[in-house]
């Protein structure tokens, strides 16, 4: 009977512990960021190429820019899966694009 169960099942749910990269932004300067995501991928081209990111606003006490921040890391074949810190209307934006807002264990610098 079990059996029978497990072939008819279209899905299973199974946990798994995942690491990410945490892109910590500590300035709103658009320039600032894409200068050094330049200097980074020139030094490892294929260090971060293709990698899910989660951003982090945690460090920024003013509104940014996220759908250029966004393209600007697309760009860069980054590719951002999730937010974390931010205010409420970040967390809205992010969420409104498909980006779910994640709440941290603990707070790594």
């Amino acid at each position: 009977m079990i059996d029978n169960t497990l072939k008819s099942q279209a899905f299973k749910l199974k946990g798994r512990l995942y690491t990410f990269t945490v892109l910590q932004l500590t300035t709103d300067d658009m320039s600032a960021l894409t200068q050094q995501l330049q200097e980074v991928m020139a030094k490892a081209p294929k260090l971060l190429q293709g990698s899910p990111i989660v951003l982090d606003f945690s460090q920024l006490n003013v509104s940014v820019d996220f759908v250029t921040i966004l393209q600007t890391l697309r760009e860069f074949s980054l590719v951002p899966v999730a937010i974390q810190g931010g205010d409420e209307a970040l967390i809205e934006a992010a969420q409104s694009l498909g980006l779910p807002a994640l709440h941290g264990s603990s707070s790594h610098d």
